[in-house]
């Protein structure tokens, strides 16, 4: 009783300095940092090109570190409002790594896995009471009815272990690290590789990808991305020797960067590319793009605009992506679709009925554009 009672204990303060630790760097450093100009009233950032995925990267402040993922990012991101007769547009890409995986992996269905509600579907993997494990075989409806009831019966699963789950099988994320990240909901290392094995049985492709590109850049040293991005890589494996199983290759500090090397800077290489496109059709200057958060693009438009805005802008980043082809794509390239949603601030609710409601529209229903 005492050492449970201990325990509880050490989770309830290791809990409070986190809490702690994101209110002090929200007070000492998003704060400060994101004080408007007093010559425009807005927040303005240096950007710069460092990361060798070829994601964006903002200094004073760094305008892509804003969460929506947690109640204190969210309560940080509505302070984040437009001026007076505007309004934000943010569009999501969905499931982006999950489908650059795809891509990569050469597997179609793990493409169309993506697009549909891949957090679902590998719930349905889990042996929930009264939901039949997905079958690729079946229509998109069919799928998607199974991911209706896994969403309202099962959706603390979905969100706590399938997710996680998911988005770790793209990076590379091991057992033993995607078990501590998520000790709340998989209660242990062994749940953590039995996770993993269900997702290898979603697609052997990706694990023989994994394998496969671990051992190239073992080999050459280096990746080079569709869009021309190289990194560097100089320990992707370990020799070890030990007494049972002699000399053997064990991973190395660079193992799990390897792997997330071409699915995230592929990923990023097609949003330079979409950027790129809304700036030579007039777009960016037209609907005012502000900023970019991982796999998402933000424009202000005037309210007025938005709805051509979104219509517009979709139109350029659900178009197929000519550098990402081979046989699981199609000869037009990997295409993917975005999820859309508006408000006059970055939070996802907006409360105050003086500041605009267009969430009620946009960010609580969500508009889903699927380029097909």
């Amino acid at each position: 009783f005492v050492l449970v009672s201990v325990l509880v204990l050490v989770l309830v303060l290791l809990g409070e300095i986190n809490a702690y630790r994101s209110l002090k760097k929200m007070i000492t450093n998003d704060l400060p940092n994101w004080k408007p100009s007093p010559r425009t009233g807005a927040v303005h950032t240096q950007w710069n090109f460092g990361p060798p995925t070829g994601q964006f990267a903002s200094r004073g402040p760094n305008i892509q570190n804003a969460s929506k993922h947690t109640d204190l990012g969210k309560e940080f991101r509505q302070i984040v409002e437009a001026p007076p007769g505007y309004c934000f547009v943010e569009f999501d890409f969905r499931s982006f790594h999950v489908a650059v995986a795809g891509y990569c992996a050469n597997d179609r269905n793990y493409i169309r896995f993506s697009q549909l509600d891949p957090h679902s579907i590998f719930a349905s993997y889990l042996e929930l009471d009264g939901i039949p494990r997905v079958d690729f075989a079946w229509s998109d409806k069919d799928i998607l009815a199974v991911c209706k009831e896994v969403k309202k019966n099962y959706g603390v699963i979905r969100q706590k272990v399938a997710k996680p789950a998911v988005l770790g099988n793209q990076l590379g994320l091991g057992a033993r690290k995607l078990w501590l990240q998520n000790k709340k909901f998989i209660h242990s290392q062994g749940e953590a590789e039995r996770l993993q094995e269900r997702l290898r049985e979603l697609s052997e492709k990706v694990y023989q990808f994994k394998e496969d590109i671990r051992r190239i850049a073992y080999q050459q040293k280096y990746l080079m991305n569709q869009f021309g991005r190289i990194q560097y890589f100089y320990n992707v494996f370990v020799r070890k020797w030990t007494k049972t199983k002699g000399m053997k290759l064990y991973p190395g500090t660079d193992s799990e960067k390897v792997i997330a090397f071409p699915i995230q800077s592929n990923a990023f290489g097609k949003v330079t590319e979409d950027i790129r496109e809304c700036e030579e059709r007039g777009l960016n200057e037209e609907y005012r793009f502000v900023n970019t958060i991982h796999d998402s693009v933000i424009f202000m438009p005037e309210i007025a605009k938005r709805d051509k805005c979104i219509e517009e802008v979709s139109q350029v980043l659900i178009q197929p992506c000519k550098y990402l082809v081979n046989d699981a794509t199609g000869e037009e390239g990997l295409r993917v679709g975005v999820e859309v949603a508006t408000g006059r601030t970055l939070g996802s609710k907006n409360t105050d009925p003086n500041k605009g409601r267009l969430n009620e529209e946009g960010m609580e229903r969500g508009i889903i554009v699927t380029g097909k």
